[in-house]
C-alpha cells in the first residue's frame, strides 16, 4: 500500500531527526547558513553536494575563509559534511566524506591555512584571574548593582547580590553562559560534607557537551574568602524576588537569559577598569589551576571537558598567571615573609 503524500504545512518529524539528529538549536542554524552556501556554490557549478571533489571543497572553504577566523573554515566544512550526510539519506551513494583524513588535499589545504595564520585565535576570551574576580566581586558590594534596571536602592542591592553569585558561580563552578542562564531554582541546592564544610549542589541537565541531557552534578564548596560561592548563593536567596524578571523566566535561578548573563559580566569587569567576557570565568579558573599545579584530569571533570584537545585551549593564559604567582611569591620572600 503506497504511503499517502504529505499534508501542506505538515511537518515529519521523524525526517527531521533524521536530517538534524542531535545538533542544538544555534548549531543547526549556522549549518543552514554556511550549508546553504554550499549547495549554491555547487549548484552553480553543475556539482553535486554530497560527492564533490578535494579541489571542490577547498576552493569554496577559501573563498569563505577570507578575512574569518580558522574557527569560522572548521564550521563551514562541518556544514559541508551535514550536507553531505543529509543528500545521503535522500539517495544512499558510495562518496568520499568531508573529512580530515579521508581527503589529503583537505589535509593539506588546512595544514597550509594553519602554518599562515597560526591555530591560536584572537577573539579568545582573555581568563578573569582570581585576583579580578575579587575585585569585581568588591566592587559591586561598594557600588551597588550597574543594571540599568536599578531604580531604587533596595532593588540596586538586590541585583547586585545576584550578580556577585553570578560572578562566582560562573567561576568556581566554570559555567559557560548558557548553563547559567539555563539554571532554575530547583537546580539549585546546598549540603554538607562529613567534614561539616558547606558545599553548593548544582545541577546542569544540559549544556553544550551535552546535548542529550544526561546531566552533570558540579560541587562548589565554601572557599572562606571575598568569592565564596557558598556566601553568595545565600546572601542572592535572601534578596531573590521572581518580579526581576518577565513571568516566563521568574524560575530561572539568576532571572536572566544568555545575554543577560554576558552584560552583567561585562559591565561588572567595567567597573574595575577590565575588558572581559563571559567566557573569561571558565577560561580563569581553568588558567589558575593550571599554573598552580592541579590535577588536568580532576580540572577537566570539574569543567566538563570531554576531551584534552578541547580542555587545553583553556590553558593558553596558565603561562601569564603562572608567572603573576611567581612573581609574588618572590616578592613575599624578599621582604622577609613566609
Amino acid at each position: 500500500m503506497m504511503s499517502q503524500p504529505p499534508l501542506p504545512g505538515f511537518v515529519d518529524p521523524v525526517r527531521v531527526a533524521m536530517e538534524r539528529g542531535g545538533l542544538a538549536e544555534s548549531t543547526h542554524k549556522r549549518y543552514r547558513h554556511a550549508g546553504a552556501s554550499w549547495k549554491t556554490y555547487c549548484g552553480d557549478r553543475g556539482i553535486d553536494a554530497a560527492g564533490a571533489n578535494e579541489e571542490t571543497l577547498c576552493r569554496w572553504l577559501d573563498a569563505r575563509s577570507k578575512g574569518r577566523e580558522l574557527a569560522s573554515v572548521y564550521s563551514s566544512l562541518s556544514a559541508a559534511r551535514h550536507v553531505q550526510r543529509q543528500e545521503l539519506i535522500a539517495s544512499p551513494r558510495p562518496v568520499v566524506p568531508y573529512t580530515r583524513g579521508a581527503m589529503p588535499g583537505l589535509d593539506n589545504w588546512l595544514s597550509a591555512l594553519e602554518r599562515e595564520r597560526g591555530v591560536a585565535s584572537s577573539n579568545a576570551a582573555a581568563p578573569i584571574t582570581h585576583a579580578e574576580l575579587t575585585r569585581m566581586m568588591r566592587a559591586l558590594g561598594r557600588r551597588g548593582s550597574i543594571s540599568r534596571r536599578a531604580v531604587n536602592t533596595e532593588r540596586a542591592f538586590a541585583l547586585a547580590q545576584r550578580d556577585a553569585c553570578l560572578l562566582s558561580f560562573g567561576w568556581w563552578g566554570l559555567f559557560r553562559r548558557s548553563e547559567l542562564a539555563a539554571l532554575t531554582i530547583e537546580d539549585v541546592n546546598e549540603t554538607v560534607t562529613r567534614d561539616g564544610l558547606p558545599v553548593v549542589i548544582v545541577r546542569v541537565t544540559r549544556s553544550k557537551t551535552d546535548q542529550k541531557g544526561k546531566g552533570h552534578t558540579v560541587a562548589m564548596c565554601e572557599t572562606q574568602d571575598a568569592t565564596c560561592p557558598v556566601a553568595a548563593y545565600h546572601r542572592w536567596r535572601a534578596v531573590r524576588v521572581p518580579e526581576d524578571a518577565p513571568r516566563e523566566d521568574d524560575r530561572r535561578f539568576f532571572l536572566l537569559k544568555g545575554d543577560g548573563v554576558a552584560d552583567v559580566v561585562r559591565r561588572s569587569a567595567r567597573l574595575v577598569g577590565l575588558a572581559r567576557s563571559a567566557h573569561g570565568l571558565r577560561h580563569g579558573f581553568a588558567a589558575e589551576a593550571a599554573a598552580l599545579g592541579l590535577d588536568s584530569g580532576a580540572a577537566m571533570r570539574h569543567g566538563r571537558w570531554q576531551s584534552w584537545a578541547a580542555y587545553a585551549r583553556y590553558l593558553e593564559g596558565a603561562e601569564v598567571v603562572g608567572a603573576g604567582h611567581v612573581t609574588a611569591l618572590l616578592a613575599r620572600k624578599l621582604r622577609g615573609e613566609r
